[in-house]
């Protein structure tokens, strides 16, 4: 389910397909600044919630049901994602995928340095892309 562009969602719900933020359904580059209150993905062939490219995405609240294989949340391509405290989402392969860093688990991104910020800086050829809390 790809979104871009500005707005609130109160709810969204995907089933079998990921929540992608940042680009339309060709792939094409869109942005935006979008809030997501309630936020319930399960099923998914990949990550969870992926967001790609400028623009920023707030998540207030993610529920993640079965079958997410991949991760819970990648950003990257510059993306820039906040999360509040009861963001969590998981994957198989892990929790947070930043750019080219190595996967971080929540508690991992929640008490140990960079402490709540994880932004893709590798020399040569980071994206910029974020994530904070």
């Amino acid at each position: 389910m790809p979104f871009g562009s500005f707005g609130q969602f109160y709810f969204c719900e995907c089933r079998k397909t990921p929540f992608i933020f940042g680009m339309d359904a060709a792939g094409a580059m869109i942005g935006g600044n979008i809030e997501v209150f309630h936020l319930k993905v399960n099923n998914v062939p990949g990550d969870a919630i992926i967001a790609s490219g400028p623009g920023a995405l707030s998540l207030y609240s993610v529920g993640i049901g079965p079958g997410v294989p991949v991760y819970g949340l990648h950003a990257w391509n510059g993306a820039q994602v906040r999360v509040y405290s009861n963001v969590q989402p998981t994957g198989a392969r892990g929790d947070l995928k930043v750019g080219q860093n190595p996967m971080r688990t929540w508690s991992d991104f929640r008490n140990n340095t960079p402490k709540k910020n994880e932004i893709d800086q590798t020399p040569g050829t980071g994206d910029g892309s974020r994530v904070w809390e």
